[in-house]
């Protein structure tokens, strides 16, 4: 998992057995960084309160929190990874 920072906003990029997702990198529910919780099988846990989100779709799977983190689509191409972030936001790459 590694944390990705763009335009001011935190996103976080998980490899789940060679599958890469990207995601909101900020909790829903107080707002902590994501990227410093940890992966459980395709479960990011927030390191504040244990919230956990399911990896491929951003829903809440673990209570305190009660609203989903967004998604965003990942390609790698010639062994680098690219969040592709809404058009607007333009995109980044991780080596």
């Amino acid at each position: 998992m590694r944390r990705v920072d763009h335009g001011g906003e935190k996103y976080v990029v998980a490899n789940v057995d060679g599958t890469f997702h990207g995601l909101e990198g900020i909790c829903s529910h107080e707002y902590a960084d994501l990227a410093g919780g940890f992966l459980a099988t395709d479960q990011i846990v927030c390191p504040l309160h244990a919230s956990a989100f399911d990896v491929c779709t951003g829903e809440v799977l673990g209570p305190p929190a009660t609203e989903p983190i967004a998604v965003f689509p990942v390609e790698v191409s010639e062994g680098i990874v690219y969040l592709i972030l809404p058009e607007e936001l333009g995109q980044k790459s991780l080596k």
